[in-house]
């Protein structure tokens, strides 16, 4: 359960895949966006309390949601950096995409 608190976030049961996508914009939805590593990354579930400081929490008073959600964003980044010494690469890779359409006499695979 994760829950955007005014002056930081709380996460109950996340896992490192899950942290990372939400460090990084990863649609969790869409398999195979985050590989590599153990597979106790996947399975093995924290409990995160981040807080940040006074100074932090009173600028965050004055941001839109969009831009206080991005800098959760980089602690979350960091803290993957600080406790899991994490690193990672972009790669362009080939998928395939497959939609249903609905069209007026049912359906048609595109």
């Amino acid at each position: 359960m994760y829950w955007r608190l005014p002056d930081g976030l709380e996460w109950d049961g996340v896992t490192l895949n899950g942290l990372i996508a939400n460090a990084y914009g990863v649609s969790r939805t869409v398999k195979g966006q985050i590989e590599g590593g153990p597979t106790w990354m996947g399975s093995q579930a924290f409990d995160i309390n981040a807080k940040v400081d006074a100074e932090t929490f009173a600028r965050w008073s004055h941001m839109t949601q969009a831009q206080v959600d991005e800098e959760r964003q980089a602690m979350i980044r960091s803290l993957l950096t600080d406790r899991f010494r994490f690193r990672f690469h972009h790669e362009t890779r080939k998928v395939y995409l497959f939609f249903i359409a609905a069209v007026t006499n049912g359906f048609i695979a595109a």
